[in-house]
């Protein structure tokens, strides 16, 4: 058995969107889009309607910019650009002052700089320049060496990104899709074994994540390129 259910219209001639089945029987039998036009050809048949306040226009005593009703009745009769025009802020009168901890300055322990709230009271109470570097950060690594050999060139990066097809080898994303060129991982960690064997094409993003868990990581990109590219260690 067909069944259809069914529609209802908007009442107006030259519009034909469907209404609900409670607009059509309790309401103004008008769509969205025709009720906000009638209502703005006529506010007296506005639900809202009291006496006419909100027909007559208010403008800003000094701009001469049109406010809203409430603004004209309770508020200072400015537009919001004038209202703060040489005012001074004052804090104590936000919705969101406690009991002085935001009007307070706090100082770096080390420089003095001044630092936000949220790093004085949940942070080590240190600026962005005075932050852990070197071997008191906890990602310092011993004996890192930083330099790269004179071997690692463009033209070997490239190689390796054409053999790997343009994509990361962990998440597959394209190297279109990414910010930048990918990046051309040393499988064991060793910057000085340029051997083929052991450069992969990754993206920036997994290039970060691979920075912890180093064994793991070693052995797992070394099963790809067994099984994808038969390279044995």
């Amino acid at each position: 058995m067909n069944c259809k259910i069914k529609k209802y219209y908007c009442k107006e001639s030259k519009c034909r969107n469907t209404i609900s089945y409670s607009n059509f029987k309790y309401g103004k039998r008008r769509c969205a889009v025709c009720a906000q036009q009638n209502r703005h050809k006529d506010p007296k048949k506005s639900g809202g309607y009291i006496d006419g306040r909100y027909i007559i226009k208010h403008y800003c005593i000094k701009c001469n910019n049109e406010i809203s009703y409430p603004t004209w009745k309770y508020g200072l009769k400015m537009c919001s650009s004038c209202s703060h025009k040489g005012k001074k802020y004052n804090r104590t009168k936000s919705s969101s002052y406690i009991d002085g901890r935001c009007l307070k300055q706090y100082y770096c322990k080390i420089c003095g700089n001044k630092i936000c709230l949220q790093i004085a009271l949940y942070g080590k109470g240190k600026c962005n320049r005075c932050k852990p570097i070197g071997k008191d950060h906890p990602n310092y690594i011993d004996n890192l060496d930083r330099d790269y050999p004179l071997n690692f060139r463009n033209s070997l990066k490239e190689l390796i990104r054409n053999r790997d097809n343009r994509k990361c080898q962990l998440c597959g994303c394209p190297e279109i899709e990414c910010d930048r060129k990918l990046l051309v991982h040393y499988i064991n960690y060793n910057k000085y074994n340029l051997f083929k064997n052991n450069l992969i094409s990754l993206c920036n993003s997994c290039h970060m994540k691979i920075n912890f868990n180093r064994d793991y990581w070693y052995a797992y990109f070394r099963k790809i390129l067994e099984e994808v590219y038969n390279e044995k260690e």
